[in-house]
């Protein structure tokens, strides 16, 4: 018959099993670790290639950038004056909101900072529509030409006639940049 473990020999036992599976968690840790990084860089792989792919979709390599040979006047606003090409600034926005469906409510042109040959043209406009409607306007406002950016927005739930409970109308105050060119005078 076998005598039974003391207390000593049953702390010892646990002991003596506690400290083998720590040594093994801590041999497995590596492993179990390459392959979450693993995992991760096959991932972070996959989402390169993606962009790659959208960036060259004709697999072929895009231009450095613009050579003296390109037209660039699309991109600008066209105008004989930097007033002029305001005004073209303008009736482009209000275009863009109404083919948008948005509610212009304000249209207020900045102060033009204009060099020989270009302008920076700013404007401030308020808009009413719904969250859709809104998407489209900085869409069109954003890719179209010429160049139009966003330099500003200030969006919040428009308050309905009812006791002034939110609807599911917003307004926004965006403040817009566009580039306005003009010729050199003979």
């Amino acid at each position: 018959m076998r005598p039974a473990l003391s207390r000593q020999g049953v702390f010892g036992a646990t002991l003596l099993a506690a400290t083998g599976i720590a040594l093994g968690a801590m041999a497995a840790a590596p492993f179990l670790w390459s392959i979450g990084a693993q995992q991760a860089l096959a991932d972070a792989r996959l989402e390169l290639a993606f962009l790659e792919s959208k960036l060259k979709p004709d697999g072929r390599a895009k231009p450095e950038g613009f050579t003296a040979a390109d037209d660039v006047t699309p991109l600008y606003i066209g105008g004989a004056t930097p007033g002029l090409a305001l005004a073209d600034f303008q009736r482009r926005i209000e275009r863009a909101a109404t083919e948008a469906g948005m509610d212009l409510i304000r249209s207020q042109p900045l102060q033009v900072e204009a060099t020989p040959g270009q302008a920076a043209l700013r404007m401030d406009i308020d808009v009413a529509g719904n969250l859709e409607n809104l998407r489209g306007l900085l869409h069109t406002i954003e890719t179209g030409e010429p160049f139009m950016f966003v330099t500003s927005a200030k969006i919040a739930p428009a308050r309905s006639g009812d006791g002034g409970l939110p609807s599911d109308n917003l307004t926004a105050s965006l403040q817009l940049e566009a580039f306005g060119w003009q010729e050199a005078a003979p």
